[in-house]
């Protein structure tokens, strides 16, 4: 009889504590599930949260006889268009000039300016910004140099990857720190252009430092044939959207008359 209320006993035992493993298994597998759907969420809102900062940070004021004119590179997908339709309406209407406090004569040098924000990411341990980010200011930069220069020959050289233009090398020279908060912008201009390669000027302003220039550069740029990796002569209509930018630069006028096409 005693052997049997034991036996009973332990059986409960391990009932019990089978149901509780399940039981706790259970609420494991709904914190688990819970958890990862606030992981999923949480990332599609950082996601459209920094997709509405790049619309509002790649923001490209370009320079041109008619006037300021303002792109949006479009680095988005189909799906995007329709919110980046209305993102160009919003940013028309909101996004000012070219700042009055660059120098003239230094504007005037420059066809095209970006304008971005500075990012608290953007600085080190320094607290002030590292010296990498600077040529990805210049990349941006050059980038919506080129998107400018695509927009007005018509003709998409940039992504159809069979003939187009690549960084050799980049230098840079830093006049003065930046920090967190600031607007910067950055003009870009092309000298020395060749049938196959061209420097790239830069030079960078912000709002916190007015009319000084905060930091210049310079890059080499060439034209390649992606499928051979072998040096091509820049397109006719890429060479020409240049000269409507910059119609005084003698190189460009020098291309010109070579008769590229």
């Amino acid at each position: 009889m005693a052997m049997t209320k034991m036996m009973t006993a332990i059986a409960k035992s391990i009932f019990v504590a089978q149901s509780t493993s399940v039981r706790l298994v259970r609420v494991q597998s709904v914190n688990r599930h819970r958890r990862h759907m606030f992981t999923l969420s949480t990332f599609l809102n950082r996601y459209e949260v920094n997709r509405k900062r790049c619309l509002a940070n790649s923001q490209i004021i370009s320079q041109s006889g008619q006037g300021n004119v303002i792109k949006i590179p479009s680095f988005f997908s189909v799906t995007d268009q329709a919110p980046l339709k209305q993102s160009k309406r919003l940013l028309s209407s909101n996004v000012r000039e070219a700042p009055s406090f660059i120098p003239s004569d230094i504007a005037s040098e420059y066809p095209v300016w970006h304008k971005q924000s500075i990012e608290w990411g953007d600085m080190d341990a320094f607290q002030h910004v590292n010296n990498v980010v600077y040529f990805r200011y210049f990349e941006n930069a050059r980038i919506a140099y080129l998107f400018e220069l695509k927009r007005i020959a018509k003709k998409d050289f940039l992504t159809n990857h069979a003939i187009g233009p690549i960084m050799a090398d980049a230098r840079a020279r830093f006049r003065l720190p930046l920090t967190f908060p600031d607007t910067i912008y950055v003009g870009i201009r092309a000298e020395l252009v060749e049938r196959n390669q061209m420097q790239l000027a830069f030079k960078l302003f912000s709002e916190q430092h007015q009319d000084r220039i905060v930091a210049e550069g310079n890059g080499r740029m060439v034209s390649v044939n992606y499928p051979t990796g072998k040096k091509a002569d820049f397109p006719p209509s890429m060479v020409e959207a240049m000269v409507h930018l910059q119609p005084n630069d003698e190189s460009l006028q020098a291309l010109i008359h070579n008769d590229l096409d």
